[in-house]
C-alpha cells in the first residue's frame, strides 16, 4: 500500500475496461475525480509514425475533452489536461489487458511530455 502523505491527486489513473458481459477489453485512463481530461489526437499503424507525430505535436486540438480515454492501444497519442491546467501528450508504447488469477488486470507503457 503506497502512502500519499501530501494528498496528491494524479493527473490520470489506468484501469481495466470490461464489457457488460465481463470480457476484459483494454486499459483505459481516467482522472481520479472523473473530470473531462482526455482527447485522442491520433493513432498510427507503425511506432515510427507515432513517434514522429508525438515528437512534433505541440498544438492542443479544438475538440471537447472526454471523461475516459478508452480502448488504449499502442501507437496512439492522447492529449491530456493536467491538474495544473497545462497540457500534456501521451504516446502509448504498449498496452495489456487480461485476467490474472481470475481478476481483471490492465497496464500500459507510455512516454509523456508537457506541451510547449
Amino acid at each position: 500500500d503506497i502512502q500519499n502523505s501530501s494528498n496528491l491527486i494524479p493527473d490520470f489513473i489506468v484501469s481495466v475496461q470490461i464489457s457488460e458481459t465481463g470480457v476484459v477489453l483494454s486499459p483505459f485512463m481516467s482522472h481520479p475525480n472523473l473530470e473531462n481530461r482526455f482527447i485522442l489526437s491520433e493513432e498510427f499503424e507503425s511506432s515510427d509514425s507515432a513517434q514522429t507525430y508525438f515528437d512534433s505535436y505541440s498544438i492542443p486540438e479544438n475538440k471537447p475533452f472526454q471523461k475516459f480515454a478508452l480502448n488504449i492501444k499502442p501507437n496512439q497519442i492522447w492529449l491530456i489536461k493536467t491538474n495544473k491546467g497545462e497540457y500534456g501528450k501521451i504516446l502509448v508504447l504498449k498496452s495489456k489487458a487480461t485476467n490474472i488469477n481470475n481478476k481483471p488486470f490492465a497496464e500500459m507503457t507510455f512516454k509523456a511530455a508537457r506541451m510547449k
